[in-house]
């Protein structure tokens, strides 16, 4: 399990936290940490942001994603129904989990969630839902594949390694020092 928190005082509770389970794939991690690792060397945009919550599902709608508003609470379903983001909004405290991301397919449970506070950044959400929501193939190896989601998955191959032009190993001239010019 990943655990980011982030504190304006050591000694206060954490001003937000995102809590990632295991498999969560390391994209989306990385997606979400060099953006929260962009806004701290720029400032204090990871403490705080004016952007509008809009900001961390507008990747998704623009992905296709589907939505949904109730009582205090919208979601964001995935093409095939095998990703959820709920946000629940209203009166939350600081230190509530308001943004849960739940994939895989619904009826087994899930295979991953995410979850960020109430008071997290929109563009780091932003930064992990573009990622999820990201058209890009991304290389997995069959073991790094839960069975429920094989047949939801498109296989492209990997493109052939580049030959080279001989079979012998590269040569590296070494100088004998009892040669003339060597």
């Amino acid at each position: 399990m990943w655990k980011t928190a982030v504190y304006d005082d050591p000694f206060e509770p954490p001003r937000w936290t995102a809590v990632f389970d295991y498999g969560v794939p390391e994209g989306l991690l990385g997606a979400f940490h060099q953006a929260l690792d962009a806004d701290y060397t720029a400032g204090d945009g990871y403490l705080s942001s004016d952007q509008p919550l809009a900001a961390a599902y507008l990747p998704l709608l623009n992905a296709g994603w589907t939505h949904a508003i109730g009582d205090r609470q919208q979601a964001f379903t995935a093409p095939g129904k095998l990703a959820r983001l709920t946000h629940t909004h209203g009166l939350l405290r600081d230190d509530s989990f308001g943004w849960r991301l739940l994939a895989g397919p619904a009826d087994s449970g899930g295979h991953w969630t995410a979850a960020f506070t109430a008071r997290r950044p929109p563009q780091l959400i932003a930064a992990f839902t573009r990622a999820l929501a990201s058209p890009e193939p991304l290389a997995r190896t069959a073991d790094q594949l839960p069975l429920d989601n094989r047949p939801h998955l498109t296989i492209t191959p990997t493109p052939a390694p580049t030959a080279r032009t001989t079979n012998a190993p590269p040569t590296l001239r070494v100088p004998d020092p009892a040669l003339p010019g060597g």
